[in-house]
């Protein structure tokens, strides 16, 4: 009788302890699962940051392009209108000098701001400071905004 009491309590502690195991089994492939869905889900962000990299780089790669070909067409453009520029004033320095005084100085002023001169130079062609050609050219833009 007493085997039958130990066996009834043998078969009892056995599928206690197999559900149990059957519990502890679930629960780590729950785990599993959730490292997998985790592993996954950085890949996919691996991935999309490798694609991002890719379109910033080419991004950049076009804008140094760009770059590089408008500062070769502004060269360009520089180096003519530089020519033009000298072209310009090489004959004005020949038709104006400090004794023709015909002209009036706001015109004079004016003809040189026209061609690209700065104040600086309208002020040494002139023999005028260059705060007067300043001021001169401040109240020529102030008239033309007036009418």
């Amino acid at each position: 009788m007493i085997y039958k009491i130990l066996l009834i309590i043998g078969i009892f502690l056995v599928i206690i302890s197999l559900i149990y195991i059957k519990k502890a089994n679930k629960e780590e492939e729950e785990r599993h699962n959730e490292i997998v869905r985790i592993y996954s889900e950085i890949n996919e962000y691996r991935l999309y940051f490798t694609e991002l990299i890719d379109n910033i780089e080419s991004l950049v790669d076009s804008t140094i392009d760009k770059i590089n070909t408008n500062s070769e067409k502004i060269k360009n453009i520089d180096i003519d209108k530089h020519k033009i520029e000298e072209k310009n004033k090489t004959n004005l320095f020949n038709v104006y000098d400090k004794s023709n005084d015909k002209e009036d100085l706001t015109e004079k002023v004016l003809t040189l701001n026209e061609i690209g001169l700065d104040n600086r130079e309208i002020a040494k062609k002139l023999g005028r400071g260059v705060r007067e050609i300043d001021i001169i050219l401040n109240m020529n833009e102030n008239n033309k905004s007036s009418k």
